[in-house]
């Protein structure tokens, strides 16, 4: 599942949500299937409740979170990096900075440049690895 927090709604172009999409390309290649959700797309509330009432639509979005085997988690990269208690495979990141002192919007790009398709590559592969390890043989409970 790509949980794409960017912060515009749709139909606004984000490269978060393009990323999500050539990595969930990916994953689609290995078999898995995928789900895509744009967080801003929905009346998703703020605070640390698992439902802060009032229509809150977490509730359902966290329901398909918690039943995916795999979670991409696609956020504009000076968001940081969010902990949500998942485990990370090695190589699980991809991302575009562009080139220093340059404005492109990766979403502007005519094609994908070779460095960022590899690691989205890469990223896939190691990703549906893990989670198929993980479904396997699952972490035990603490």
């Amino acid at each position: 599942m790509s949980l794409v927090c960017t912060l515009s709604p749709s139909p606004k172009p984000s490269s978060s949500q393009l990323l999500a999409e050539q990595v969930g390309a990916e994953f689609e290649k290995l078999g898995a299937e995928v789900e895509t959700v744009r967080v801003a797309d929905h009346d998703v509330r703020p605070g640390a409740e698992l439902d802060m009432g009032d229509g809150d639509a977490w509730p359902a979005r966290r329901e398909k979170v918690m039943a995916a085997d795999i979670l991409l988690p696609a956020t504009p990269i000076w968001l940081g990096h969010p902990d949500a208690r998942f485990s990370l495979a090695p190589g699980a990141v991809t991302y575009w900075v562009g080139e220093a002192q340059q404005g492109t919007d990766y979403q502007d790009l005519d094609n994908t440049p070779e460095a960022v398709a590899t690691t989205t590559h890469t990223l896939a592969v190691n990703a549906h690895h893990l989670a198929g390890q993980l479904r396997r043989t699952p972490y035990p409970p603490y």
